[in-house]
């Protein structure tokens, strides 16, 4: 099993909704290997996001200092995010704009093309998510006719849709027999709910909750939901 790139115990490998990662189950980091986000997103994207990490700094996740070519934080002694992979520290932070709404700093390796988000990025990626999956059902059923026409539409197939029955992918609406790979449900579904988490638990709650692999795989939805929908519009 991979080290936790800031944490360094070892993660576990998971696949939800045919995307692959890796999970700590200590830090609650999240690991996707270049070769798995350039399936899901598309290599242009994939390399426009390392293009735009490349020559950027790291940052120490204890005293968030800023980390230019070292092994360690100088300020804290911490040692930098390392790339799980081919061990590239510190890992180049970039910050990108997802749904107009929020700034999401990710941690990239410039070498394998990794990408890695610790919990309170993965909070930020899943609320901005939530507001543009909100935005869009407003604009599907208040949005002038031509808007309605063409959104409730399969790219595809021309079939009518609705919400609960569309995918979404690259700004088009698709139904489940013409969904491109990697598109995600307009109203996703998330794991049935446990005893022990509610669909009210925020990420730092599902990660607290004494390991369970159930808050794990949670979380792994909402992630790979988020992932496969909005990563590939954010440097547009």
């Amino acid at each position: 099993m991979n080290p936790c790139p800031f944490c360094t115990k070892s993660m576990r490998p998971t696949l939800t909704g045919g995307i692959l990662r890796d999970q700590c189950g200590e830090c609650g980091a999240v690991w996707f290997e270049g070769g798995t986000l350039a399936k899901v997103l598309g290599g242009s994207t994939t390399e426009a996001l390392v293009e735009q990490a490349r020559g950027k700094p790291g940052q120490c996740k204890s005293c968030q200092g800023m980390l230019d070519y070292v092994p360690s934080c100088p300020a804290c002694g911490t040692d930098a995010p390392r790339c799980p992979q081919c061990g590239t520290a510190p890992l180049a932070v970039t910050t990108v704009t997802v749904a107009r709404v929020a700034e999401v700093p990710v941690d990239v390796c410039t070498r394998c093309h990794g990408v890695a988000l610790d919990p309170g990025e993965l909070e930020v990626l899943q609320q901005a998510a939530e507001t543009e999956r909100e935005t869009w059902l407003e604009e599907w059923y208040e949005g002038p006719k031509s808007m309605e026409k063409a959104r409730s539409t399969c790219a595809g197939c021309g079939r009518e849709l609705k919400p609960e029955h569309a995918f979404a992918w690259e700004g088009r609406t698709w139904c489940g027999s013409c969904a491109p790979a990697g598109a995600s449900p307009v109203e996703p579904r998330l794991t049935p709910r446990t005893p022990d988490i509610g669909p009210e638990a925020d990420v730092d709650d599902l990660f607290q909750s004494s390991g369970s692999n159930a808050a794990l795989d949670v979380v792994g939805d909402a992630v790979s939901s988020a992932f496969s929908w909005l990563f590939s519009k954010l440097l547009r």
